[in-house]
């Protein structure tokens, strides 16, 4: 019992703390959003030159670490203290310190987002295994929602990540739904997007949907299940569209991942509100 009470007293200091650790991994992920797809690209290039027969050209280290983090504008490495999550961008007031060049808003606005999602599902679930999972499962949306703004795409590994993730979670038994429960949104996920994709296709011949979006709807049907899916797909329509008005960008192709992912993040971390049972371990 005492060691419950002082647990009570210290969560504003814990909620604190996994914030913080949060607003880092949040910096990290902003550079894994900027790297991964320049990666995956030189990767699959490699191996065409293979293929082909060409030889490749040698080329410099780049990878999550090197090189090291550096102004895009001027080339110049950043110090530690230009680092530092939220903190360095309000600083320096969105400018680089060399080049005076502004440095987007979303870097900081990436890193405050993570910090939420790793804070509230500790709030709302405690420390349990759940809300680790939810932690995971944020990363990967955020990761993939930013890659499909700058490239129109959703990559698989980062898909199936997430859908493993989600019937790993089940299988186990740390989430709301069992295993049967997670495999048949995964399912009926994936075939609700393919069927529309194709059926508007037909009708109009053109395609309104990638292949990605019907594996992240599927890979979220692991995580919420069949019988909130609805839920994800209006969320995620009507801010699709309401965006697409409000922008004037109705010409434009528009990526469905983000919005795919934040009716996702929505239904999960708010289970009595859409219905799903909440459960902690």
């Amino acid at each position: 019992m005492m060691i419950q009470l002082k647990m009570l007293e210290n969560m504003p200091f814990i909620f604190v703390v996994i914030f913080i650790f949060g607003l880092v991994i949040g910096s990290f992920l902003n550079v894994v959003i900027y790297r991964y797809p320049k990666m995956l690209e030189y990767a699959w290039r490699l191996e065409a030159e293979n293929e082909l027969g060409i030889p490749s050209k040698k080329t410099e280290r780049f990878d999550f670490i090197l090189p090291p983090s550096h102004c895009i504008e001027c080339q110049t490495p950043l110090r530690f203290y230009d680092k530092i999550p939220l903190l360095s961008w309000l600083y320096l007031k969105g400018q680089c310190r060399f080049c005076r060049k502004k440095i987007g808003l979303r870097y900081p606005a990436v890193e405050l987002f993570t910090g939420i999602a790793f804070t509230l599902p500790v709030i709302f679930w405690g420390f349990s295994l759940w809300a680790l999972a939810m932690m995971g499962c944020s990363v990967l949306l955020i990761i993939l929602s930013l890659i499909d703004v700058d490239h129109l795409w959703l990559p698989n590994s980062l898909n199936y990540a997430l859908l493993w993730l989600g019937l790993l979670v089940a299988l186990l038994g740390y989430s709301p739904l069992n295993l049967s429960q997670a495999v048949s949104g995964v399912m009926i996920g994936y075939f609700a997007l393919w069927s529309l994709y194709w059926g508007f296709k037909f009708l109009s011949g053109r395609e309104g949907l990638g292949s990605g979006d019907f594996l992240l709807f599927g890979a979220l049907g692991a995580w919420v299940g069949v019988q909130n899916l609805i839920y994800v797909a209006l969320i995620s329509s009507f801010s699709g569209i309401l965006f697409t008005l409000l922008s004037g960008r109705t010409k434009d192709k528009i990526p469905f991942g983000i919005w795919l992912a934040l009716g996702g993040w929505s239904v999960l971390l708010f289970p009595g509100f859409m219905g799903l049972l909440s459960k902690s371990t």
